[in-house]
């Protein structure tokens, strides 16, 4: 990947975690709404915001891994609302999210997701699409060689998912399928300082597709207080 592309893949995550530290601050100062406090003791609570599911949900965390080295990464979560039924029942909003990440040893991520609720719930579909280029290193059990000369290895990884389910008639069953395509080059022993061990890369790919079968009975999609859901895949 040329510095080029590098440079700009940062410039998108900067982007990206500033924007969601604003946006956060800015929910944050809505004191009027108090759509983060708890009703009773006024602590930090984001129960409320979630159980009525609109607007933006940003998320910032930071990365401690020795392995990858010391970073961040953020997501931004957006609910798409929609008007209630003539009887006020609740619809479940359209969901769309972004997130990345990236790291001092090179690591980053990136990714998006989307999950729609369509035809009052008759219809759920779900995209994902994500990438990540990944930088390791292997300490071994901390007492070997390998403690003071960690083995580096990396993954690029590709991951695509599509999937759309079909409620039967007015029941809790539903039917559907997907497709989901992976691949991941793996390179590992990368300056390596054992004499005669030289780079070697592994490509592994996966696709198919599926059908899935579905019951459930979940009061809420994302936050449930009751319910239960079984799914089966082939």
């Amino acid at each position: 990947m040329s510095v080029f592309v590098i440079k700009n893949i940062k410039q998108c995550l900067v982007i990206l975690f500033t924007a969601l530290l604003f946006s956060f601050y800015s929910f944050s100062q809505q004191k009027e709404k108090k759509i983060f406090k708890d009703s009773l003791d006024g602590a930090f609570d984001i129960s409320k915001y979630l159980l009525e599911l609109h607007g933006f949900l940003p998320v910032v965390s930071v990365i401690t891994e020795p392995a990858l080295g010391f970073g961040g990464a953020g997501a931004g979560v957006y609910f798409i609302p929609k008007e209630k039924t003539a009887d006020q029942k609740f619809r479940m909003p359209d969901i769309t999210g972004i997130g990345g990440g990236y790291t001092q040893n090179g690591t980053w991520f990136l990714g998006g997701a989307y999950a729609g609720f369509w035809n009052d719930d008759n219809i759920r579909y779900r995209g994902i699409l994500g990438y990540g280029d990944i930088n390791l290193k292997y300490y071994g059990n901390g007492s070997d060689f390998l403690a003071s000369n960690p083995a580096k290895f990396s993954m690029k990884s590709l991951f695509f998912l599509q999937q759309g389910l079909f409620r039967i008639k007015d029941s809790r069953f539903m039917l559907g399928g997907k497709y989901y395509f992976g691949k991941t080059l793996v390179t590992v022993f990368e300056d390596s300082q054992i004499p005669g061990l030289n780079p070697r890369d592994f490509d592994f790919v996966n696709s198919g597709l599926g059908l899935i079968g579905e019951y459930e009975t979940l009061n809420n999609f994302l936050s449930p207080s009751k319910g239960f859901r079984t799914q089966l895949d082939y």
